[in-house]
Formats: structure tokens, C-alpha cells, sequence
């Protein structure tokens, strides 16, 4: 009795695509290279191996494969939006903006989406399209609390901030337990001056975790905005380990500084956090125009706008 081979490559592509869905990736991908031949025009499963190197961290891998799926299956969203992903992830905007456009085109009412390329045109620098994005998401989608913290991210770096406390409050109401959004919004209320309203936001998170750096950096701050200067140093204590400290603490730390006599401090904290290669791009950033206005009060113009123009050049690449 003769064996079926096209029922055997069913078989075994049923079986990769069930190991995929249950999230093994790794014996997906073996399976799904061993099975699919050279040259081949299964869209299904070039696609299913472009998610197990996606999945797995091998992104250009993933994006080869992707690319063979919508080059045989060009009209499938599914595929140009996950290649745009694959795509992001290697920091190759520009033509993750096109394969997401690509995708939000063809499925214009993809909430999903239309977040990720609002994430990915912010980062390509284009804040207004990405607002437009956003916004159409969390209209489709308006119990997703995760896109409306996304709406206020990227209008608060378009400096609406009303709006942006309204996103983050709109989040915060789907979600309580929201951490981020918590956070983001008690910064935005303090940035917009409102002290009792940021307090009120910091303190469930505090009441949660005493620890929680986000949140004593926020109250740090409020301290600060009030001339409690000494004790706004003594909250941050914690998060100043030399050499390791939390960026934004460290950050928040040298705005103060001055009036506690401890500019040089701040400024060998600060240059030391900066040597952290973990850091993110908004810390870095954060860090670089706290040392510029130090370099500012000391008359160090040179130093100010060299810490400046780093913080201008990261301030949009974290996104």
C-alpha cells in the first residue's frame, strides 16, 4: 500500500500550524522548515514560519518568509501586518510604515492594527499621522484600555495635554489596576500644574507597592513643585544607588539640586546612570536635558546645548 504524500504534508502541516497555535515555537519552526520544500507557494505555511522566527526573536528569518507570503498571497492583511511588525522590530521604519499602511488599507476597521502603526510612525517621526491612527482605534475599539494610554502618549508628545489626561483617564477607568496609565497620568496632572489631582493618582500605586519607582519619582516631584526640596531628596534615596540608579529619578534628583546644594552630585549620578546600556531612549533623553540645565545655571553654555541636542535627537526614538 502506497502512501499519500500530499496527505502526509497535510498531515504534518496540520500539525505545525496546532504546535504554533499552542504557542511552541521553537518545534513549530523545525517542524515547518523540514516540511516546506525549496521554492515553495504555500502562503499558509510561510506565513505560520515568518510567526515562529517572529515569535522566537529571528526576525529577519521571520521577514524573509514573510515576504515570500505576500509576494504569493499579496492581498492577505494578515500578512503585510505582521511582516511590518517583523519589520519594526529590526528598526526598518520606513518599510514597516509601508507593509502596515498596506495592511490598514485593506482592513481599515483593525483597531490592532491601526496601534501599530501609530507606534511605528511615531517612531519614523510623523506625530500627526500617528494621532489619526490612534484615534480611529480607540474608536473602534473603545473599551481597549491599552489604546486609549496609547492616545495619550502620542498627545502628550504632541503637547496636547488635556488630551492627553483625558486618554489616560479614560484607561485608568476601563483598567484601575493599570499601573502605566496611573503613573503617565499623575505626571500629566502634575505637569498641568495640579498637584491634589497627582497625588490622588500616585498614591494607590504606592499603597500597592511602596517601592514602585514610577510613583516616587512622581511624588518626588510634587515635593520639588512645592520647596520641599529636602524631602523630595530623601523620597528618591532609594532609586539613587550610584551607578545604577533610575533614570528618571536621577533626572528628577538634578532638577532640584541646586537648592540643596548637591549640583555636583546630580550631575556624577546622572553621568553615571547615562552609562547604563540598558537605558531607554525617553530615559536617556530625560537625563541629557536634566545635565542641560544644569550646564545652563553654571553658564556652561557649550555643556547645555551639547546635553540638549542628545536629548532633542532620542526624545522621539523610543516609541
Amino acid at each position: 500500500m502506497t502512501t499519500d504524500p500530499d496527505s502526509n504534508y497535510q498531515k504534518t502541516k496540520s500539525r505545525a500550524l496546532g504546535l504554533l497555535g499552542k504557542g511552541q515555537a521553537e518545534a513549530a519552526r523545525e517542524l515547518l522548515s523540514a516540511v516546506l520544500p525549496e521554492g515553495s507557494d504555500d502562503a499558509e505555511l510561510l506565513f505560520a514560519l515568518g510567526v515562529a522566527n517572529g515569535m522566537l526573536g529571528n526576525y529577519p528569518d521571520a521577514e524573509k518568509s514573510l515576504r515570500m507570503a505576500a509576494g504569493i498571497a499579496p492581498g492577505l492583511a494578515h500578512v503585510h501586518y505582521t511582516l511590518g511588525k517583523a519589520l519594526k522590530a529590526q528598526d526598518k521604519l520606513e518599510a514597516a510604515v509601508e507593509s502596515l499602511s498596506t495592511a490598514c488599507r485593506m482592513e481599515p476597521g483593525n483597531a490592532a492594527i491601526r496601534n501599530d502603526l501609530c507606534n511605528t510612525l511615531l517612531a519614523h517621526g510623523q506625530p500627526r499621522e500617528a494621532l489619526a491612527h490612534i484615534q480611529q482605534a480607540t474608536m473602534l475599539a473603545p473599551d481597549n484600555p491599552d489604546y486609549h494610554y496609547n492616545l495619550g502618549n502620542v498627545s502628550g508628545y504632541l503637547g496636547l495635554r488635556d488630551q492627553a489626561i483625558s486618554a489616560y483617564q479614560r484607561a485608568v477607568a476601563l483598567k484601575p489596576d493599570f499601573r502605566s496609565a496611573r503613573i503617565a497620568l499623575g505626571d500629566a496632572l502634575l505637569g498641568a500644574g495640579e498637584l491634589d489631582a497627582a497625588i490622588a493618582t500616585y498614591k494607590p500605586v504606592l499603597a500597592e507597592n511602596p517601592a514602585d519607582p514610577g510613583a516616587l519619582v512622581g511624588m518626588a516631584a510634587v515635593l520639588d513643585k512645592q520647596g520641599n526640596f529636602r524631602e523630595a531628596s530623601d523620597l528618591l534615596a532609594p532609586l539613587l544607588d550610584a551607578g545604577r540608579a533610575d533614570a528618571f529619578a536621577a533626572a528628577t534628583f538634578a532638577g532640584f539640586s541646586h537648592h540643596i546644594d548637591r549640583e555636583d552630585d546630580a550631575v556624577r549620578l546622572a553621568e553615571q546612570t547615562l552609562e547604563n546600556p540598558h537605558l531607554r531612549a525617553t530615559e536617556r533623553a530625560r537625563l541629557c536635558f536634566a545635565l542641560g540645565r544644569i550646564h545652563d545655571r553654571k553658564g556652561q553654555f557649550d555643556g547645555a546645548f551639547r546635553h540638549y541636542s542628545a536629548g532633542n535627537a532620542l526624545r522621539r526614538s523610543d516609541f
